[in-house]
């Protein structure tokens, strides 16, 4: 379950109802933060705390929808090494190591991300622009 805290405009997060994903949600508006979330399908609608979850971020969120890089060419190996980057503007890009088992940590900080809104404040802070999205499924 996601900290309301922890969401800014535009974080996207996973609507369960009944213990199935119901939909992808991107906060729309600060405040009445359950009143106001527009869905991907266009539905606006209540939503309650106890079903707001966090997406779990994978490779292929990574590469298929937040168009990250694999400087590894599909090599996976343990240890520390980038693994992802992306660009952020012309003078800066977000490299990622791979955490086993699960998540990624940015390189020389250690700071550990394991879900998309966690990178996407994170994109955020660093560059000052919003991380770009691709529709999930």
């Amino acid at each position: 379950m996601i900290n309301a805290h922890e969401l800014r405009i535009g974080n996207k997060f996973g609507y369960y109802h009944k213990a199935q994903l119901y939909c992808t949600c991107t906060v729309s508006s600060l405040g009445k933060i359950f009143e106001h979330t527009e869905f991907e399908n266009d539905f606006r609608g209540h939503i309650l705390e106890g079903n707001l979850n966090p997406i779990i971020l994978t490779d292929e969120i990574l590469e298929n929808n937040c168009g990250f890089t694999d400087t590894n060419n599909g090599y996976r190996a343990t240890g520390a090494e980038v693994v992802y980057s992306k660009k952020l503007n012309e003078n800066s890009k977000l490299d990622l190591w791979k955490d086993w088992p699960t998540g990624y940590r940015i390189p020389y900080y250690g700071t550990k991300i394991e879900f998309l809104h966690q990178l996407q404040n994170i994109v955020y802070i660093l560059s000052n622009k919003e991380l770009e999205i691709k529709a999930l499924v």
